[in-house]
């Protein structure tokens, strides 16, 4: 059953350069069709058959929105010209054009070619609609005629309509036999005039009619629980063109658990409104990319004191053991809290390091995480901070390709979409400065790319650059492209561009990380490992007031650069800050102020705009007390800050008391 008018009398408005179909209508003194049926005496013709991976969008009133991905448009017969179907194909889309093959409807222009005794009862909820007696050779011929005009206007096939009269109160006895037979004639006269058809609905007849038509259109079997009905044309491999219009499913979670579900099915998936007027789209194709979303970090489980591990599917969802709460000072209402707020994530990101092991990863608790519309990020730091090193790549390709093998037979596993980031941070200077080190890296990447997606198609791939270059308020250097530094820095942004021009087919989306603190190692001069020279930076010198409209300003590079969606896979702010006082250079534990830039932090989560990335991700959930096990890192004392939760103390691991960071973590799962 059609649900795609709100008004029965809503095509009385033209649209799209409509051009009326070729129509004769009956002498008012006569009580037959001046018509008869057409003899066709041709051999069948060829026509177009959509594939199974062909994206569609279906629009019945208003202009035809063409800023879409898909190759197939499904638009009203009736209301469209010739020149419009001709534009069209013009731009490489094919064309299924609408028609109700049940019922006759009071503002189509061949309207009073129907008989009295050809009309039956009126559709439920459609005034102006009535069903059609589909045994009446009256009705066969408007139908025929109907054909001719898609025909003639240039239509690669039809969607015929309410061919499931006999499965409804139609006021006629016809028997699902005759409706067998009437859907097979539909079907046998459309191929005759060279047209692709496709069955709408009708679902009790999918095993009789699967042979007859080229694709099935349906309409909301996910919110009716009838999918699996129409997986004979999968089997077939014949396309099955699906929309959905329950507005619940436009919410991150649910939209996520029907696409995955659609997916399954080799679905083409669309969710649109009911008046199927362009006005919007998701496409289960793209919906990773077209919802904005917040995602958590850090790993699979979260190691506490006492040697505890608290998995991130048991805080998402607020279910703990016996186990869990053996974590020193487990604080249960602060993890329910937590767990509140956690709901609203979308992406939820693991780190894949070189020395990587499935144990590491429990697979169980990601799928659930899928099922219940989260999209796992997998950041896989293979090569990491030994890209800067001279032959690292050369002397480590193979068994790096070896692992890339291992990495996508296990993440194959998952049943569902996941975001795969391949060499996060790759953008070191010896391999954009070195055409021989360029060239190599993108030779490997290229080979790892077609291994992921040749062991799970499921898998959407990408490579993530580090944000560089200046962040100073206080000038414009000319390069950096903004009027002010802080506000981004082109020359530094464009200097990958060697590395994804070559690779951008290939890639799905594109990425780039944040990390930024107050005091870090000093990047000029760095120092050794364990006696490291700090930096302290001013607001102005590295423009943190500005750094959400930065995040912005840089995505909007790379989306118009590279015409590919953009993720923020992982960002962290370091919120602690530092202050001299002795004059030593020497970070001491007095002069930390481990809140000093919570309010900082806070602010740049608040500001971030989505206009030109489609989500982001912190980069750890909790301070992590131990994270400079070996020596001090890149932000040195920072290290232990770059969590958006506390950790009561940093001279232990990571206990259960934890507080909130001022009001960041409801800042950012809002």
């Amino acid at each position: 059953m059609r649900l795609w008018l709100l008004l029965g009398t809503l095509f009385l408005v033209g649209c799209g350069g409509s051009d009326s179909s070729d129509s004769t209508p009956l002498d008012e003194n006569t009580t037959t069709p001046t018509t008869t049926a057409p003899t066709q005496t041709l051999e069948p013709l060829t026509y177009y058959k959509p594939s199974l991976d062909t994206l569609w969008q279906y629009q019945l009133t208003n202009e035809i929105n063409t800023s879409t991905n898909a190759t197939l448009y499904d638009i009203d017969l009736e209301e469209n010209s010739a020149e419009t179907i001709a534009k069209l194909h013009d731009d490489n889309l094919s064309v299924i054009c609408y028609f109700s093959a049940g019922s006759a409807e009071e503002w189509r222009e061949d309207f009073n070619q129907f008989l009295e005794e050809d009309m039956g009862k009126e559709l439920d909820g459609w005034d102006g609609e009535y069903w059609l007696d589909i045994t009446s050779q009256n009705v066969r011929n408007i139908m025929l005629q109907r054909l001719d005009s898609a025909q003639e206007k240039g239509c690669d096939g039809v969607e015929a309509d309410n061919v499931d009269g006999y499965d409804n109160d139609t006021g006629f006895s016809f028997l699902a036999d005759e409706q067998l037979e009437y859907n097979r004639f539909l079907a046998q006269e459309a191929h005759k005039r060279g047209l692709s058809i496709g069955l709408k609905n009708d679902l009790s007849q999918v095993n009789d009619l699967v042979d007859d038509f080229d694709f099935a259109v349906n309409e909301q079997c996910f919110a009716q629980n009838e999918c699996e009905k129409l997986s004979p044309f999968i089997e077939k491999e014949k396309p099955v063109f699906n929309v959905e219009y329950t507005d619940s499913y436009l919410q991150n979670d649910a939209m996520a658990q029907l696409c995955n579900k659609a997916k399954d099915l080799h679905f083409s998936t669309n969710i649109l409104p009911v008046e199927l007027d362009g006005s919007w789209r998701y496409d289960c194709q793209d919906y990773l990319f077209e919802s904005y979303g917040v995602g958590v970090g850090g790993a699979n489980a979260f190691k506490f004191h006492d040697n505890i591990y608290i998995n991130v599917y048991d805080i998402i969802n607020d279910e703990y053991s016996d186990y869990d709460r053996g974590a020193t000072d487990f604080n249960e209402s602060a993890f329910g809290e937590l767990s509140t707020h956690l709901q609203h994530t979308k992406f939820v990101t693991f780190w894949v390091t070189k020395e990587w092991q499935e144990n590491w990863f429990n697979l169980d608790s990601i799928q659930k995480l899928i099922d219940q519309g989260k999209t796992p990020v997998f950041l896989y730091w293979y090569f990491g901070d030994n890209l800067q090193f001279d032959n690292y790549l050369e002397d480590n390709k193979d068994v790096y390709l070896e692992d890339v093998t291992r990495l996508g037979n296990f993440i194959a596993q998952l049943k569902g979409d996941k975001l795969l980031i391949l060499e996060p941070e790759f953008n070191k200077n010896n391999i954009l400065d070195d055409e021989n080190a360029t060239q190599l890296f993108v030779s490997i990447m290229d080979d790892a790319i077609d291994t992921f997606k040749s062991l799970d198609t499921r898998a959407y791939i990408s490579l993530s650059m580090m944000d560089t270059g200046s962040r100073t308020t206080q000038s414009n250097l000319g390069k950096c492209g903004y009027s002010s530094c802080a506000l981004g820095d082109k020359y530094e942004w464009s200097r990958v561009e060697s590395i994804y021009k070559p690779l951008l087919e290939k890639l799905d989306f594109l990425s780039f990380n944040e990390m930024v603190a107050q005091f870090s190692r000093d990047p000029q001069d760095p120092g050794d490992w364990d006696n490291p020279n700090p930096i302290a930076y001013s607001d102005d010198d590295i423009g943190i007031d500005y750094l959400a409209q930065r995040i912005d300003n840089f995505g909007a590079f790379l989306e118009e650069t590279y015409h590919k969606p953009v993720l923020l896979p992982y960002m962290a702010i370091a919120t602690a800050t530092w202050s001299d006082a002795n004059d030593d250079g020497v970070v001491d534990d007095d002069e930390i102020n481990t809140t000093g830039w919570e309010s900082k932090a806070q602010q740049v989560y608040s500001d971030i705009n989505a206009t030109h990335i489609f989500g982001y991700s912190v980069m750890e959930l909790f301070d992590n007390p131990a994270h400079d096990d070996g020596g001090y890192q890149f932000f040195m004392q920072n290290e232990y800050h770059l969590g958006i939760v506390k950790a009561p103390s940093i001279d232990k691991q990571l206990s259960g008391a934890i507080e909130m960071k001022s009001d960041i973590v409801s800042t950012i799962f809002k």
